[in-house]
């Protein structure tokens, strides 16, 4: 789009494909944009063009700089008063399939593509819990096909447990495809008063705090949350414990939270 906008030929050399990816660069950051669009554009050059490698050093100049000055945006954690409310208010309002998604990704501090692609054939019953079986790419990547969560919390295991009754192990336990569920989860929150205030991402993070501030326990939250590094996972919980604890919802929204919460538990 950016090579048909401003009307340039593809350069034949180094030095002109260098400067053709800064000015891309220099679009992208005028227009607001993420600089991850920049950073796949170079690295797409570099793989496609192999002549260009570890060469377009105008390019990446740019984006250290433009790396350098921009904050990371991060979904917030959503606190477990938010997950309980919204779960509750989309269950009554007839999507358990959904409301017993949102509460297991919870507890399990799911992803978002993981969440919705869970199949009923990968849970597994037991006498006091729940176990998940999960395949995701990020599993082959570290070399292993499945990975298993065992999940405790009494709300996630009675809402999947209800959802699943009528459902074939070939069904999701949601039901929905991606796009229908986000939809579906931004309306939860503005029925709510939540509008644009999280994103599905903020299950796993909040999640993952809450698990934390349950246990103290950082293995146990590597675990669940299956990260490799402990560094990681202890850097992902302090920065979203530090975002909960200044989180403050309107008075009326924590109202109408905790009469939905009610209702659920």
């Amino acid at each position: 789009m950016f090579v048909t906008l401003v009307g340039i030929v593809l350069g034949r050399t180094v030095e002109e494909v260098d400067t053709q990816l800064a000015e891309y660069i220099v679009y992208l950051w005028e227009r607001g944009l993420s600089c991850s669009n920049a950073a796949n554009t170079i690295s797409a050059a570099q793989h496609f063009l192999g002549t260009v490698r570890n060469t377009l050093r105008v390019s990446w100049s740019l984006l250290t700089v433009w790396r350098r000055h921009e904050q990371p945006i991060q979904a917030p954690p959503m606190p477990v008063l938010v997950l309980v409310g919204v779960t509750s208010c989309i269950g009554h309002e007839g999507d358990w399939r959904l409301a017993a998604s949102l509460a297991l990704a919870f507890a399990a501090c799911l992803r978002t593509d993981e969440m919705v692609s869970l199949v009923v054939a990968n849970i597994e019953w037991a006498s006091s819990c729940l176990i998940l079986n999960l395949e995701t790419s990020k599993m082959i990547k570290r070399g292993r096909s499945q990975e298993r969560i065992v999940i405790t919390d009494p709300l996630a295991i009675r809402l999947v447990r209800n959802a699943v009754v009528r459902l074939r192990p070939s069904d999701t336990l949601m039901g929905l495809t991606a796009r229908q569920f986000r939809a579906a989860f931004v309306a939860g929150l503005a029925k709510l008063q939540l509008s644009g205030r999280y994103q599905p991402y903020s299950i796993r993070r909040g999640g993952a705090t809450f698990l934390w501030e349950q246990t103290k326990n950082m293995n146990i939250c590597m675990e669940t949350g299956r990260w490799s590094s402990r560094r990681t996972a202890r850097l992902y919980i302090k920065e979203a414990v530090r975002v909960l604890q200044s989180e403050t919802l309107p008075p009326a929204t924590r109202v109408a939270l905790e009469a939905w919460s009610r209702r659920l538990i």
